[in-house]
């Protein structure tokens, strides 16, 4: 009898680990401590914040040709992470014609492992291979390797596409990814495009990883000209490169794309397209850029390593508003002008420069340092306004009088004088050198 319990509770402690066995090795996703036995069961079974984590290589061939849906479907109400666990998806996609991998219409996190797609069939610009296409939903990437290696004209890792879907959203915050054609593509198109319901606009955020495309890094890929918003990138980190391009947005009379560069970022090869507003405040580039894609106040400078890196420029700060008279009496002139502190912030940021001094400064003739009128610690302020009262309009010694005004920039090194030079661009100055008005000319412009 003994023997026999032995020999039974033997028995079902091997049926018990065979079990398990079999178990843990069919098994390829789980959520929490469930384990299931596909990707996309996991995915389907995920409520909104969990992870999916997956278990296991896997290895997917396919031919599937479909544009509304993917190998794997993240929908439009799902919020998940996906948790690749240190291991590698390898897909071949055999398809003719649009062969996605992860279709995702909801929020995607996706990180920690490696992704790899590659495309037998060459459909040129017939239909796309991507490894994650972004549908109106947001993606957000926190870590990870991100592989198409192409065989097809359309090769894209991601593919952030807003439409009548609605607006998409994407962050890269880490990870490498990489793709023989375009690495990210940002797809936009106006409300009219091919009867679409409603238009969505396609914002990247890229604050770190590295992206590089064989041709081009991001893409902007404006299907049609439309006057309205269509989207934005902003790249603040990282690293964005292309052999041909490192970013391209597709020729557009409105500009409607903000393309913003500032921080950290590193820009390896060319940036080029009519279709954006370039505002350009910082980074690494490794090409020379063209001066009308910074931002106001910045500019480029050589590094003097091959690389170029962005400095502010101080007159880009100051703007001239220009002259006024009293409406009422006639007894006063005045001079306005506006700064951007921002501009100034960087700029003594960068200089070493604590403390600055803005004032106004005002005369007959030019301005003398030992007599002039000046208003200082106006720092809060970004409006000034110098002005010359008491002018009598029946005196021809006042309204023929030459006037000097200006405001003036002391950044501990003595003051300089901002003027609007002849052509119209703003310039520093000494004391001596600031233009003069005559009360005559300008009320005659007023009138």
């Amino acid at each position: 009898m003994k023997r026999l319990l032995r020999f039974t509770f033997f028995t079902i402690i091997l049926s018990t680990l065979f079990a398990f066995s079999v178990f843990a090795t069919d098994s390829v996703a789980k959520v929490g401590d469930t384990e299931y036995s596909t990707l996309q069961e996991a995915i389907d079974a995920a409520q909104p914040g969990e992870t999916v984590t997956l278990l296991t290589d896997l290895t997917v061939e396919s031919s599937l040709n479909d544009a509304a849906n993917g190998v794997f479907n993240i929908a439009a109400d799902d919020n998940i992470v996906i948790d690749l666990g240190g291991k590698t998806i390898t897909a071949t996609d055999n398809s003719a014609g649009n062969f996605i991998l992860f279709y995702s219409y909801g929020e995607l996190t996706i990180k920690n492992g490696t992704v790899t797609v590659t495309a037998t069939v060459d459909r040129s610009w017939n239909a796309q291979s991507t490894i994650i296409l972004n549908r109106g939903g947001v993606l957000t990437v926190e870590s990870g390797t991100y592989i198409h290696n192409g065989g097809s004209a359309m090769s894209f890792a991601f593919d952030n596409s807003g439409n009548s879907f609605g607006d998409a959203y994407m962050y890269i915050n880490g990870g490498d990814i990489t793709s023989t054609y375009t690495a990210i593509r940002m797809r936009m198109a106006d409300t009219t495009l091919n009867g679409n319901p409603g238009n969505g606009v396609s914002c990247l955020t890229v604050t770190g990883g590295t992206i590089y495309g064989e041709n081009r890094g991001v893409w902007g890929q404006i299907t049609n000209a439309y006057a309205g918003e269509l989207g934005a990138l902003d790249i603040t980190g990282g690293t964005v490169g292309g052999g041909t391009s490192a970013i391209r947005m597709t020729a557009d009379t409105y500009k409607n794309i903000d393309v913003t560069i500032s921080g950290e970022a590193v820009i390896e090869g060319a940036i080029s397209g009519e279709g954006a507003d370039f505002n350009i405040k910082g980074g690494t580039f490794t090409t020379e850029v063209a001066p009308e894609l910074f931002a106001d106040g910045y500019v480029i400078v050589d590094n003097g390593d091959g690389t170029y890196g962005v400095a502010v420029c101080l007159e880009g700060a100051f703007t001239f508003l220009g002259y006024s008279i009293s409406e009422a009496d006639f007894s006063s002139i005045a001079a306005g002008y506006s700064i951007d502190f921002e501009i100034v912030n960087i700029y003594c940021e960068q200089n070493g420069i604590e403390s600055f001094d803005f004032g106004c400064a005002f005369g007959i003739g030019n301005i003398i340092e030992s007599t002039a009128i000046s208003f200082s610690q106006y720092s809060s302020y970004t409006y000034f306004n110098a002005k010359i009262t008491g002018i009598d309009v029946t005196k021809e010694s006042h309204t023929t009088a030459a006037l000097a005004m200006a405001l003036y920039v002391d950044m501990g090194s003595g003051k300089q004088y901002v003027i609007e030079d002849a052509n119209g661009s703003i310039a520093f100055v000494g004391a001596q050198e600031v233009p003069t008005v005559t009360f005559a000319e300008q009320l005659s412009a007023a009138n």
